[in-house]
């Protein structure tokens, strides 16, 4: 009896034995992940950081009235160019206005000759520029502090870039710039000058970035609003993968498995640039046609990180066409 109760007993222990090793291995055995093939494709491929800003003029002048008086000419509107010392305007002193108002009421030549005898005085331009405002009209009263016009040397974009994409801006670069006035209209600039000083605008540490066009639209007008895309890299015949290969990275070199023309596979090391949030750019190690062998989209999605992939918060760009 006792003997029958230790074959039962090793009969069990080793059923349960069994069963634990048994749950180990299809526990932590390793399992193959699904893959995918994917080909490299050619495309133009196009990175930016995009920013606000403004149309305004590079150094603006306000010309102050000369004397106490009344307007008397204005011959230039406002969008003019004007020449550095082009008289702008006629004005009479309050005591000239004074005695050509009296001579006109008596009549006869006296108005012509108090013409002759008392000039009037001009209104000369300080430098040369446009006028891009007005600020008074013929006839108008106006003391020693009224602004006359206001002028401008050229106009340029200002655009306000956030501190984080700061180090993906350079004097020199190139920028494109669209205004809401015109959505068809788009003006291809360099950066002038970065600010040194930050700006805190809504709430956002910023840098003010100048722009100045290469060639000045007639449509621009000081304070449209303006959108600014900063080119960090373009390429017309990139060799691209969908940004998801690259697991949410740009800049890094990998080890891939690639297929070749008779169904066998290689491994190579592929390197990676930037991406434009839908492609991703190859710069060595596959050309177009290329097959490579992947983790699956699926599996990729629940790995990488959730946050959107690209250059800066505000970037974008152009894939493959």
């Amino acid at each position: 009896m006792k003997k029958n109760l230790l074959i039962v007993a090793a009969v069990v222990l080793t059923v349960t034995l069994g069963a634990v090793v048994a749950t180990s291995y299809a526990t932590f055995s390793p399992r193959s992940e699904p893959t995918e093939e994917v080909r490299a494709e050619k495309g133009s491929f196009k990175v930016t950081v995009a920013a606000g800003g403004t149309v305004e003029p590079e150094n603006k002048i306000s010309i102050i009235s000369p004397i106490g008086g009344r307007i008397d000419e204005l011959p230039f509107e406002e969008g003019s160019r004007v020449k550095r010392g082009q008289v702008i305007g006629w004005m009479s002193s309050t005591d000239r206005a004074a005695l050509m108002d009296s001579a006109q009421v008596q009549g006869g030549d006296q108005l012509k000759d108090l013409a002759q005898v008392y000039k009037p005085t001009p209104i000369l331009s300080p430098t040369e520029g446009e006028i891009i405002s007005r600020k008074v009209v013929v006839g108008q009263t106006v003391n020693q502090q009224t602004v006359l016009f206001e002028l401008s040397d050229r106009l340029i974009v200002t655009a306000d870039v956030d501190e984080t994409d700061l180090g993906k801006i350079w004097v020199g670069q190139t920028a494109f710039v669209t205004v809401e006035s015109y959505r068809t209209l788009i003006v291809k600039t360099k950066v002038m000058r970065i600010a040194r000083q930050s700006e805190v605008k809504n709430s956002i540490n910023t840098y003010e970035v100048l722009l100045v066009p290469e060639e000045l639209p007639k449509e621009f007008r000081a304070g449209l609003t303006a959108t600014v895309q900063f080119l960090i890299s373009e390429n017309p015949s990139a060799v691209l993968l969908p940004t998801w290969v690259a697991e949410g990275r740009d800049n890094f070199a990998k080890k891939m498995t690639v297929l070749k023309p008779d169904g066998e596979s290689e491994e190579r090391v592929v390197k990676f640039g930037l991406s434009d949030g839908e492609d991703v750019e190859v710069k060595e190690g596959l050309k177009p046609g290329d097959v490579v062998v992947v983790k699956s989209q699926k599996v990729l999605a629940e790995k990488r990180p959730k946050a959107a992939f690209g250059v800066g918060g505000a970037g974008g760009g152009e894939g493959k066409k």
